[in-house]
């Protein structure tokens, strides 16, 4: 599910693999990939190359975008699936809500490295303990914290 919004940190002004980046549109495509009608609560999702190239003016060849911000290390892809890296490090999770979120985006990835390493990333980023927490707030276990803990132990 996508955000109704997105925090991009101004440091990204200072990145030096942001701003290594060939050209002007490739820093546009990856702005998109952080606040575009795709992003979701993890900063991994599935979406056409042709999708960007519509969305985004003057993108004429989305997989070569794609696979510069890939090799520059600022995202990770395979296929459709895409994972903006180090974004669960800049949009952390702050409450059980958002773990809920969280959790049911991460499930509903197709099986792949990807989705791996976001679970990775994301007990590393809030911690198994505060997930358990969450999971057991109000002395409920909500169903896809549940899940993900099954699938990702």
């Amino acid at each position: 599910m996508s955000r109704r919004f997105a925090m991009i940190s101004t440091n990204i002004w200072e990145s030096e693999r942001f701003l290594s980046l060939q050209c002007n549109t490739s820093r546009l495509v990856y702005i998109y990939l952080h606040s575009g009608p795709r992003c979701n609560s993890i900063g991994a999702y599935q979406i056409k190359p042709g999708q960007i190239s519509l969305d985004v003016p003057d993108v004429t060849d989305a997989d070569e975008v794609l696979d510069e911000l890939k090799n520059s290390e600022l995202i990770d892809r395979e296929g459709r699936v895409i994972r903006i890296v180090k974004f669960l490090k800049h949009s952390p999770i702050m409450n059980w809500q958002h773990a809920v979120r969280a959790s049911e985006d991460c499930i509903a990835l197709p099986d792949t490295g990807i989705r791996n390493a976001v679970a990775v990333e994301l007990w590393n980023s809030v911690g198994m303990q505060k997930l358990r927490e969450w999971r057991d707030k109000s002395g409920k276990v909500h169903k896809a914290l549940i899940r993900f803990g099954d699938q990702f132990p």
